[in-house]
């Protein structure tokens, strides 16, 4: 992926939806290899079409494999290989995660400019770390998600960035319904 100053790249399959993308605004919703997280994908989908907003799918289960999901510093063949950004649909096949990738296509055919992220620690509070750390404008959940009640967000003062009333909030918690089991 390229830096938000880069000039946006285009995927062929997506039609002009741009490739190179930010997390800022965005409407980060928890993923999975499979279809578990239907509901939340597909309401985030939703509420990223409906407010034009960018669509990151977070890689719920990535961080539970042995190895790191994305090259790291030490293991990569240079400063380029680890993406500093949401990782367009050919990254993802190459990290071997093709089950996003086909998800992240799914939605860009439908219109919507999407992404996934591979995060390197497990559990909700880094989910929700990385929401907040990167400026996410909402983030999807399916309300069975293991750790779901302690996804509010806190600022660097330890204020909740979920509440609405809170100075500086910027980040909705939208519960979808939970997972298929599958």
């Amino acid at each position: 992926m390229t830096q938000s100053g880069s000039a946006p790249k285009t995927d062929p399959q997506a039609g002009a939806s741009p490739v190179a993308m930010q997390i800022r605004d965005s409407i980060v919703v928890v993923s999975a290899d499979d279809d578990r997280f239907r509901a939340a994908l597909d309401r985030a989908a939703d509420l990223a079409r409906a407010e034009k907003r960018p669509l990151i799918l977070y890689d719920w289960d990535a961080a539970s494999l042995l190895a790191a999901p994305v090259p790291t510093f030490w293991s990569g063949d240079g400063p380029g290989e680890r993406p500093d950004g949401p990782m367009d649909p050919d990254e993802l096949d190459k990290a071997g995660r093709a089950r996003i990738a086909s998800q992240v296509r799914e939605y860009r055919a439908h219109g919507v400019t999407a992404g996934g992220w591979l995060p390197a620690e497990p559990g909700a509070e880094a989910l929700a770390a990385f929401a907040m750390k990167n400026g996410a404008s909402a983030l999807v959940v399916p309300d069975d998600l293991p750790g779901v009640d302690k996804l509010a967000p806190k600022d660097e003062n330890g204020r909740d960035r979920s509440d609405p009333t809170s100075p500086g909030s910027a980040i909705r918690i939208v519960r979808a319904p939970g997972s298929t089991g599958a």
